[in-house]
């Protein structure tokens, strides 16, 4: 693959070529830790982009003459007729639902040129490609200005214009989806629009991103956060303030970006904690687990208070990075929250669906109320809790959404750490402040009513008081008064 790199960039007249694995030192951690912060800047302002989509490993090329040039057409009778050609017809059976239905065909004598052949190269498409499906790749791919794609039969072209190519335009869509035209035209919407529309756009725009990245792979998950570093700087860079980058989030509605969730919890491999060799972040943060996540912030608007009330409040936060790049590989990171813990007396297993659709459920049952609330774990660690993890379990509620003739809320599933043992936190108390308790992140909760059936629900009416304004026929998020008592801040590692 190097050698048809090489001799495709002599061919085009340039004169300089970046290969990850050749311009970095392979065995130096520290020039490795140098070169990925500026890898964004290799994307960014390369004239163009190489993407070989058929080769499976480096020692596969991308120049070859394997195209099928030529093609037999077959077409129904009444089609043919309109070509102005002829040739034998022949009856041929056509199965359909089941049914063996003869349809008449004419089959047309000659060639002709193959731009695509379907059947060969549905796999290898932009959107199908394995490269694609590299972590790795998903910056490279966003970040640079033109790509040029090569398949077994096809060239694929794509730039902050558009794209070309020999395969049909829908082929093609996920090379322009996502590129760097978008965060250009973030950085002038920050320019004269309102901060919170832009705002809006910018939130969105990032859990797109984190979404789209999560499906992706890495040979080493400590690589995870430092791989999508380049395009959290080129948003940092758009003028839209969204404060600090925390370990895969933004400091602004930080709350609301905790409500992420696993879609494979059932099977995705215990976190790295601090300390571990492979740690990668925080609980809290989509980076901390090896599986796609899904964020759960509402369309937008996402905190407009007609449709949402936060129920928590972030009081500090910190993430230490391993150098001075800040959107790099992480030390350790915490943050001090402001909630209700609700503590929980066990866990319920069970399940929907039938036969070989079963699957199964877990649900909290909650001290106070003896309601439940469903459980998803973020990973295999809170499948199956020992009697004393659940002793340690509280759930915090997030935010409180009404939608439609419903009211739903989402929260956090917490497990405190013992206080006295081994584990480190990276967080130090305050000097002369309050001890506060210490918990990890362990999944999230989710439960909701109808509107008219609130009042039946204890877990629902244990958040606040639901108001009926004047003229109105059902409760409203600007009329919801959450409950005060029973606040406390604690640290979240």
């Amino acid at each position: 693959m190097f050698q048809h790199a090489l001799v495709f960039t002599a061919l085009i007249g340039c004169h300089f070529i970046w290969i990850d694995s050749l311009c970095i030192l392979q065995d130096s951690k520290a020039d490795w830790l140098a070169e990925s912060a500026t890898m964004g800047d290799v994307y960014k302002y390369a004239l163009f982009n190489i993407a070989a989509l058929s080769a499976k490993s480096d020692n596969d090329g991308f120049l070859n003459n394997k195209r099928d040039n030529h093609v037999e057409f077959g077409f129904r009778a009444p089609c043919a007729t309109l070509l102005g050609r002829e040739g034998g017809e022949r009856r041929i059976a056509d199965d359909f639902e089941g049914q063996q239905l003869e349809q008449e065909c004419i089959l047309l004598r000659g060639s002709a040129k193959l731009c695509w052949a379907f059947e060969k190269q549905i796999t290898t498409t932009a959107s199908n490609s394995l490269l694609f499906t590299r972590g790795w790749v998903y910056q490279e791919k966003c970040l640079a200005r033109r790509t040029l794609a090569f398949t077994d039969e096809s060239v694929f072209w794509a730039c902050d214009g558009g794209s070309r190519a020999e395969q049909p335009e829908w082929a093609i869509q996920s090379m322009e989806r996502e590129g760097l035209r978008y965060y250009q035209l973030l950085a002038r919407d920050s320019e004269k629009g309102s901060e919170i529309v832009v705002l809006q756009h910018f939130h969105m725009r990032w859990h797109m991103s984190v979404t789209s990245y999560t499906l992706c792979n890495l040979t080493r998950q400590t690589d995870k956060l430092i791989a999508v570093g380049a395009i959290a700087r080129e948003m940092a860079s758009s003028g839209v303030d969204a404060g600090r980058y925390l370990a895969g989030l933004w400091e602004t509605a930080l709350v609301q970006q905790l409500d992420w969730l696993c879609v494979t919890g059932r099977q995705t491999p215990a976190r790295k904690y601090l300390g571990d060799a492979e740690y990668v972040a925080p609980s809290w943060s989509w980076a901390s687990i090896t599986a796609p996540i899904q964020p759960r912030m509402p369309s937008l608007p996402f905190h407009e208070p007609e449709t949402q009330v936060v129920l928590a409040e972030v009081t500090a936060a910190d993430v230490q990075t391993l150098t001075d790049y800040a959107y790099g590989a992480v030390k350790s990171g915490w943050i001090r929250l402001r909630g209700r813990l609700n503590t929980v007396t066990r866990v319920v297993r069970s399940s929907y669906g039938s036969g070989s659709s079963t699957t199964p459920v877990l649900s909290l049952i909650d001290r106070a109320t003896g309601e439940s609330l469903w459980f998803s774990s973020d990973t295999v660690e809170g499948r199956n809790p020992k009697a004393k993890q659940v002793g340690l379990l509280a759930w915090m509620p997030l935010k409180v959404r009404f939608q439609g003739t419903s009211v739903e809320c989402s929260c956090l599933v917490l497990e405190e750490v013992e206080a006295g043992g081994t584990t480190m936190t990276g967080y130090e108390q305050q000097a002369g402040g309050p001890k506060l308790r210490v918990f990890r992140r362990l999944g999230t909760g989710n439960f909701g009513r109808t509107f008219e059936r609130l009042a039946e629900d204890k877990l629902m009416l244990s958040l606040g008081m639901y108001v009926v304004a004047s003229g109105s026929k059902v409760p409203l998020a600007a009329d919801f008064k959450p409950r005060e008592d029973g606040y406390e801040e604690f640290v979240l590692i």
